[in-house]
């Protein structure tokens, strides 16, 4: 499984994300947070032959930022700051799961490692 998250945004437009932090069962979570907590837990839990975290720029949905993507075996699961289903520029049609619902971060691991 390879998680991708968006730390830099589009660097090559003026235009800035405008919601860069998510609230997960109180804890708020900005790019650079998102990953130290994954690659905690990945550690923590002995995943490193399991999970790669990548760090990005821009992966498109600003809006729904901070942004980050689960791939795994050939599926992508797209994360952000809330729900949303609709066309997203250059990704077309997409589902994004909001973290603000989650009990955890870490669940968007093991959620993804029981699903596929």
């Amino acid at each position: 499984m390879k998680i991708l998250i968006d730390v830099k945004g589009n660097s090559t437009s003026t235009y800035t994300c405008p919601k860069r932090s998510v609230v997960v069962n109180g804890k708020e979570y900005g790019p650079k947070e998102l990953v130290e907590e994954l690659t905690r837990v990945v550690s923590d839990n002995n995943l490193q032959d399991k999970v790669e975290i990548v760090q990005t720029g821009c992966l498109w949905g600003c809006t729904y930022g901070p942004r980050l993507d689960v791939e795994v075996d050939g599926n992508v699961v797209l994360y952000g700051c809330a729900d949303y289903s609709g066309v997203i520029s250059s990704r077309g049609e997409v589902k994004i799961i909001g973290m603000d619902g989650l009990d955890s971060i870490s669940n968007i691991i093991y959620d993804n490692l029981n699903t596929y």
